[in-house]
């Protein structure tokens, strides 16, 4: 942890019924919460043109039935305008993605189908929430609210409606996109308020929350691939489970702190430990074990 860091203490938190630790380090680094705006509004651009984001599996290759319109997506781009100059126009579209996250919430549509709409709901928050005016919103925060429900909602029901009788292999991909997508939710909220307050709470719900950080699992291209570093690592998944050795935010912070390990072309995990520990800190421990600088959050997946 970085020792320029500071600490705040707090009993609980004001903008939920979530408990908090009571005191936490919370990040006063405005060069590493400037990055990370940039590269979550590079993430958004990216899946608005249809390209692989870090938190999505780019092996989920379907068709949803979108629940953003192209509309939708052309909306975002003039927010920035619109906060700037007061217009209100800015509040129909805040609308339109609470009424959807409250459809997602109550949605029978499958799993595979929910994450991937929700991955699209969270990149156009991003653009909501990063363009245009940098002062506090109630609209904003309303937003995060709505999208943090929906991803503990998605978390606990998950488990009992993944589908049966998919390959070991794309039932990991969808768990763990599913993972990746709630922890991404924390992320962006925990930027944002960086952003806007200068500290962020860390709180014990987000410290819990799990997934699979085996090197090389998230970017093998192939089933063949991800079975072979299985087996390399000595610790096969079981057809019997789809959440096999997970790791907590907590445990993958503080390993890193205590032994800095390179996450390879994971770049969700790079991106985690950025917003952790600070641009420059992990950089230079990247740099110890030869990891090198950040890598950018759009870089293409492994090509097959």
């Amino acid at each position: 942890m970085d020792p320029n860091r500071v600490a705040i203490g707090f009993i609980g938190n004001p903008n939920s019924r979530h408990l908090m630790v009571s005191k936490v380090p919370i990040s006063a680094d405005t060069s590493t919460v400037d990055y990370m705006v940039g590269e979550l509004l590079k993430i958004a651009h990216a899946v608005s043109r249809s390209q692989p984001s870090p938190f999505i599996h780019h092996h989920l290759s379907f068709q949803p039935r979108a629940m953003l319109s192209q509309t939708d997506w052309e909306s975002p781009g003039s927010v920035g305008l619109l906060y700037s100059t007061g217009n209100r126009h800015s509040i129909p579209l805040y609308d339109r993605i609470c009424e959807l996250l409250y459809k997602l919430n109550g949605s029978a549509m499958p799993l595979r189908e929910t994450v991937q709409n929700f991955q699209l709901f969270i990149c156009c928050m991003i653009w909501f929430l990063f363009l245009g005016d940098r002062r506090p919103s109630q609209l904003k925060e309303k937003l995060l609210e709505n999208m943090r429900r929906v991803a503990a909602r998605m978390m606990q029901e998950a488990p009992g409606i993944l589908a049966t009788g998919l390959p070991r292999w794309k039932t990991w991909v969808l768990a763990e996109s599913l993972r990746r997508a709630v922890l991404m939710t924390c992320l962006v909220q925990g930027i944002y308020h960086g952003w806007v307050r200068g500290y962020c709470y860390h709180e014990l719900f987000i410290q819990a929350l799990p997934f699979d950080n085996r090197p090389g699992l998230w970017n093998a291209d192939s089933e063949e691939e991800w079975e072979a570093l299985l087996a390399d690592g000595g610790n096969p998944v079981t057809s019997k489970s789809a959440f096999p050795d997970l790791i907590s935010f907590h445990e993958f912070a503080s390993s890193f702190a205590k032994a800095p390990f390179n996450p390879g072309p994971d770049v969700f995990q790079r991106l985690l430990l950025i917003a952790h520990h600070g641009k420059g800190p992990v950089e230079r421990a990247l740099g110890s074990t030869g990891g090198g600088k950040a890598v950018a959050a759009t870089s293409p997946p492994p090509s097959g």
